[in-house]
Parts: structure tokens; sequence; C-alpha cells
């Protein structure tokens, strides 16, 4: 099964298994890495070897059940082909709690572009990115741009230095003064219901994220503590735990003051809830700001996403899991055969290339009756040679296309 014009032998596998969801997740936006040593830890630079440079578009992504197919839209946020490093936000429309979601990434230089895929400046990129999402930054180019396409582009002040993460690229903030101004739009002057998702490598530092007095959220004594202005008094909502030692963190902040009543998390710090006087936050015209003018954030920043619903801790979780690497899966392929000379079995070194970059893939020793497994990454054709003592042998030569292992 493939997806209609394209080629299966130039695709990627991947699969969410559901013992990781605990119930079904609608609209999912998904983090897929291709690099040397991305998702799941598997090397699928040779993706690059197939597009080069400017060829981003010629890729298509998509999901399903195993039995059907579906495309799905593509925000490309990072593409290097000199790392060979590309970061792709996918919205899934459907992860499954009882059935593996597969993920399949196509790539082909000669496929014409793909509609589906937007670049972060593109119009249609607030597309990948549900309608709850008031903004969306990706740190990975300057000018910063609200995948979204509500907010104006963000402007960074100070020493703010780029750097490499755990999903593509992140902005280091070493000094006071170092900030970055996301603005003041109507759609993030919010009153009564947020999520702020942040991802974030602290080392020092008190202002870590503010809109203003309005709400925000800073390292007290150590401690990462949720802020809101009622009106009369700024309150700390929330606190948790210090997490200027523990490296990347996914830090959610969700916040609901609707119907009088208040539930306020500070999301994965094992956190304990400090009661709300007044709900809800006073509306204000002040600015979003990452880092500040005085007492700015040491440390380094990824990725800034705010919504005006509560997101469901399932979801979050799942978010959590891609950040971390742990909810994607790399479905393994390989190539099996047996070594004879002059008929006879043969235990020899047997290398896996493949076809189109040369690049060696994997290697094994074939066992006492010359059988032998290689491990793939795809259902490209290969080549597989055979060495013997360290020296080309003639024995093995064989075009192959790798099946899924079992």
């Amino acid at each position: 099964m493939s997806l209609s014009g394209w080629d299966d032998a130039k695709s990627l596998s991947m699969v969410i298994k559901p013992a990781i969801i605990s119930k079904d997740i609608v609209d999912f936006v998904l983090c897929v890495q291709i690099g040397i040593s991305t998702q799941d830890g598997y090397d699928s630079s040779y993706v690059f070897d197939e597009l080069g440079y400017s060829e981003s578009k010629k890729i298509a992504i998509t999901y399903g059940d195993g039995n059907t197919e579906n495309e799905c839209l593509v925000e490309v946020a990072s593409w290097n082909k000199a790392l060979k490093y590309a970061v792709l936000w996918v919205k899934v429309p459907l992860i499954s709690s009882t059935k593996t979601t597969y993920i399949k990434l196509y790539y082909d230089r000669s496929h014409s572009d793909n509609p589906n895929i937007y670049y972060t400046a593109d119009v249609g990129t607030h597309t990948v990115w549900d309608i709850d999402y008031k903004g969306v930054w990706h740190f990975e180019y300057t000018p910063i741009i609200d995948s979204t396409g509500i907010n104006d582009t963000a402007v960074i002040y100070g020493s703010v230095l780029p750097k490499l993460s755990k999903v593509g690229k992140a902005l280091r903030f070493v000094a006071n003064g170092d900030r970055i101004d996301f603005g003041a739009s109507t759609e993030i002057n919010l009153t009564s219901m947020f999520t702020v998702e942040l991802f974030i490598n602290l080392s020092a530092g008190i202002s870590i994220f503010k809109k203003g007095t309005q709400y925000y959220i800073q390292d007290t004594t150590n401690l990462m503590s949720g802020f809101i202005n009622s009106g009369s008094v700024v309150q700390n909502v929330y606190s948790g735990k210090d997490i200027s030692a523990a490296g990347w963190v996914y830090l959610v902040w969700l916040f609901d003051a609707s119907s009088g009543g208040i539930n306020t998390e500070l999301m994965f710090l094992n956190s304990t809830t400090v009661g709300l006087l007044n709900p809800p936050i006073q509306p204000s015209s002040q600015h979003l700001y990452i880092g500040d003018s005085a007492n700015s954030i040491r440390g380094d920043v990824c990725e800034l996403r705010i919504s005006d619903s509560m997101r469901d801790a399932n979801w979050l979780k799942a978010q959590e899991d891609n950040f971390n690497d742990a909810l994607l899966t790399v479905m393994q392929y390989e190539v099996s055969g047996v070594v004879t000379v002059l008929g006879i079995p043969k235990s020899l070194k047997v290398c896996l290339y493949n076809r189109n970059s040369g690049k060696l893939v994997s290697t094994s020793i074939s066992d006492q009756n010359g059988v032998y497994y290689l491990a793939a990454l795809t259902t490209e054709e290969h080549n597989v040679i055979g060495f013997e003592d360290n020296h080309y042998n003639h024995v093995i030569i064989s075009k192959v296309i790798p099946r899924l292992k079992k």
C-alpha cells in the first residue's frame, strides 16, 4: 500500500503504538525529525541524498491504520542540507489508543512540489495548527514568525544566541536584557482559560515567560511559579519544583477560571496548587516576552505555544513523549539470504549498501549454514555485497528490496 503518485520504495515508515496512548487524540501536531541520529535514534539522512538542498516540498507524510493511508498537512520548520537535518510538524487527524497508527514519509526529487507542504512563512501554514492555538513560535530562523499567522513577527533584543536543541534550533539567553518580544495581539490577551507550552533548558534567572503582569511564569526561590493579575493584586496561583538543573523540560501551564472556579497547573513538575482568590485575569495590552530587561532567564528555549483552551492531559503527555523522542518508532526492515561458495554454505562477512547513495547501512556474519540477516531502514532497493577475510569477493553481489521485519 502506498500513497497515489508516490513510490513506496522511497519512503520511511514509523508507528505510534497504542500502548502509550490512553485515549484517542484528534488533530495532534506531531514532530518528525530527519537526520543522522534523530527519530528513534535512526539515521535517516539518506533522505537528503535523494532530495538535496531545496527540494523540501517534494515530500508527503501520511497516517493510517495499516489498511488505509491519508495525507497530512505539514509545516517544514527547518530544512538543512549541509547538516542533513530537518524538523517537520505534521497534523495527524487521529492517533488511536486501540490500534497502531502508521506514519509514512515519502520523498522523491522527481515529484512535483506538494501543495500540502508549507514553509513557516507560507500563507497556509496556519492550517497545520488547530484553531485553539493563538500563537506558535519555533526558533529555527530569524525573524521568528508565528506559524498561526495571528501575531506580528517577534523582535529579539540583547545577545540572544542560536544553538542546537532536542527539537531543531533553540535560542540561548545569557545576560539581563536578553529577551524576545512577541507583541500584544488581542488573541493572546487571555483572561479566563489558556495553555502555555514551553520547551526549555533553564540554568538560572528569574523572568522566564511574561505577558507583562497579566500572566507570567518565573523562578521564585528556585521554584517555578505561575502568576496572574486578578485586578487588585498579582497572585501566585501555582508553585512547582526547581528545574534549573533538569536539562530540557516540557513546561506546561494550564489555567481555567471559567464559571467562577479555578483549575490551574504546571504540568510534569510534581507541583502543588496555591489557591486563587479573585479570578478571572484582568485584560491587558502589555506585550508578551520570553526573558526580561532585568533578572532575565539564563538558558535555552526552542518552542513556545499558547492556546485559548485547556489542553487534555493525554494530549500533553503525547507532546512530551514526542519532544523526548518516545512517541514515534521507526519500522525496521531487513534483508536475508544464504551464502554459498561452490554450493557449500559459508560463514562470511556480508554488507548492505544503499543503492542510490552507496552508504553502508549494516553488516552481518552469516552463520555456519550460510544464513544472514541485515537491518535496513526503508524498502528502497539496496545492494548486498559479500566480503571474505576483509577482501572483496564476488560470491555475493545482488540487488534486493528489504522487507518489513516481523
